[in-house]
């Protein structure tokens, strides 16, 4: 038994991690606190949409968001986020999700690291295991976090293909099951095509394999999620991403941004490296420089992988600071017009594997200095500093610092669990006593997406991808607000993106937010009331009780409350 725990204890704690993690977020179910923010007001509100409708598999059918949006402009049936919300409840979908992404990133690091380390793997399984196990914690955008976790698995598929083992290009056209286009895809088809024509500068022999690779996984991208293509290549329709104007930068802001995203990263792709893997990669190239340095031995240290690794995130910072170039921007526009809108910089996104491939080979230099305690140590140090990180997508730690504080504060936190922000009970309640039957509705005060969540269809609504003409006519609805002077952002964020079609305040505060209780100074509401008619809307769920309902023409048809939930409803009929 001794043996086992000596020989095996880096799995016997990463297995007693995942084990307290399912029975936590699984006994609290809707009780777990998650970020609404991109999270459950969009993707989490897509899935739930897909699976109450049984539109997974629909063609020609339209969700009840934004008046009506096609199916074809969510998610592709065949990705394993799908899967998941097909299968189970959306709630409970969601959390396997989370659990998933530290299985993937664990299973997928140690499948690369046996097939790189060979015969030596068992030497270094600790540390490719707690490596992993750090880079699978990581509080990644949530509904996405699989598609980070799963790049060693794409590497690992591209070395079988490479050495022409059985099975990998049919593994290769599977991979966009556990992946995304348009944050992931066109960027690592691109980095495959710029490796093809190294190798080919180098007359490699894989050229021709990588070549194929290319062809075989871009394919692959396009049957797995051909609803995409269709809408971008195939439609015709304009949509919000051919209108997108994204803020510019000078020169000097350039290099602030660079240096800012190599330091810190980005919220939707947080490596939390800053305070600690960061710190001891770059110490250790400091090391290796001034070694190389009294060695004369430059070209060795120009060689170290680590260096390579690092210079591949400075590139990516680099490509990340350029998307706010204006005229480079245009120029990819210009060379690519199917990528019109889309972020060409999410380049940035493949940084948080870079991060810890770059501690793991750190690591390994230790462990083969015989450093073994000091290694293993920093690596369980690694996971720990990632656990315990306060931001916005670890689920974990919000929901047991959120309990918590409930528990030895006696008071409810100002965050809104799962339950709390949908609020089911108190809109079944709404729907209910005014015999609801599919009117067309608005919120103000809350997301549209609490709304469409309840079966309540709605004229407003967040999608990052939607016919353009809509974003015009619900500006109609919405101008009265954005063109009130003094509320010049409204209107930016509003014709400059647009992703977000909501009743915004005349004033400029923020009305929707996910919190317990916040205060606003101005209880007006500015819409175009005859606009939201024409559009046949019906209902304005409110978390603000309006003073100038009179002079909109809008009456108010009641309050409503439910014991234990933190909203109180102002439902108005236009």
């Amino acid at each position: 038994m001794k043996n086992v725990i000596r020989e095996k204890w880096h799995w016997l704690l990463i297995s007693f991690f995942l084990l307290v993690e399912t029975v936590v977020l699984l006994l609290l179910g809707d009780n777990i606190y998650a970020s609404a923010h991109d999270n459950l007001e969009l993707h989490v509100l897509d899935y739930h949409l897909l699976r109450e409708n049984g539109l997974f598999f629909a063609h020609g059918a339209e969700l009840p968001v934004l008046n009506g949006v096609s199916r074809d402009y969510f998610f592709s049936e065949f990705n394993i986020y799908s899967v998941l919300f097909l299968l189970f409840p959306t709630c409970y979908a969601y959390i396997i999700g989370i659990i998933l992404k530290t299985v993937v990133g664990v299973f997928c690091t140690r499948l690369l690291a046996r097939d790189i380390l060979k015969d030596n793997y068992r030497k270094y399984e600790s540390l490719a295991a707690l490596v992993g196990f750090a880079y699978g914690l990581l509080p990644l955008y949530p509904m996405f976090a699989i598609y980070f976790t799963s790049i060693p698995y794409l590497i690992w598929i591209l070395r079988r293909v490479c050495k022409r083992e059985k099975g990998g290009f049919t593994l290769l056209f599977t991979y966009p099951f556990f992946s995304y286009f348009t944050f992931f895809g066109m960027f690592i088809l691109g980095y495959m095509a710029l490796y093809a024509i190294y190798l080919a500068l180098t007359k490699s022999k894989y050229m021709i394999k990588m070549l194929l690779s290319v062809v075989v996984l871009a394919v692959g991208y396009m049957v797995f999620e051909y609803r995409l293509f269709g809408i971008m290549l195939f439609s015709g329709t304009k949509t919000i991403r051919d209108t997108m104007v994204f803020a510019s930068c000078n020169a000097a802001e350039f290099f602030t941004a660079v240096v800012e995203v190599f330091c810190k990263g980005i919220f939707h792709a947080e490596s939390v490296h800053t305070y600690f893997v960061m710190p001891v990669v770059l110490l250790y190239l400091a090391v290796k420089l001034v070694n190389s340095i009294y060695r004369k031995n430059i070209k060795g240290f120009l060689k170290n992988p680590v260096l390579l690794m690092i210079l591949a995130i400075v590139f990516n910072c680099f490509v990340y600071g350029l998307f706010y170039l204006e005229p480079v921007r245009n120029f990819v526009a210009f060379l690519v017009p199917p990528v019109r809108g889309l972020q060409f910089n999410r380049t940035i996104f493949f940084n948080p594997f870079l991060w810890y491939a770059a501690f793991f080979a750190v690591l390994k230099q230790m462990y083969d200095a015989r450093l073994f305690r000091l290694s293993n140590t920093l690596a369980v140090a690694a996971a720990a500093v990632v656990l315990l990180s306060n931001t916005k997508y670890n689920d974990l730690f919000q929901t047991v610092f959120n309990h918590t504080y409930e528990i030895v504060k006696q008071k409810e936190a100002n965050n809104l669990s799962y339950r709390e922000y949908f609020s089911t009970e108190l809109f079944d309640k709404i729907k209910e006593e005014i015999g609801y039957e599919g009117e067309k509705a608005v919120a103000y005060g809350l997301d549209p997406g609490v709304l469409a969540y309840n079966g309540i269809s709605t004229l407003d609504g967040v999608l990052s991808y939607y016919p353009l003409s809509y974003k015009e006519t619900f500006r109609q609805v919405i101008a009265p607000a954005l063109d009130r002077e003094g509320n010049e952002a409204a209107r930016v964020y509003y014709d400059d993106w647009g992703a977000r079609a909501y009743l915004v305040s005349g004033s400029g505060e923020s009305v929707s937010q996910p919190l317990r209780s916040y205060e606003v100074s101005d209880r007006n509401l500015y819409i175009d009331v005859q606009a939201l008619r024409a559009l046949d809307g019906v209902y304005v769920f409110s978390r603000i009780e309006l003073e100038n309902e009179d002079t909109l023409g809008i009456a108010l048809v009641g309050t409503y409350v439910q014991k234990g939930l933190p909203y109180t409803i102002y439902l108005y009929q236009a």
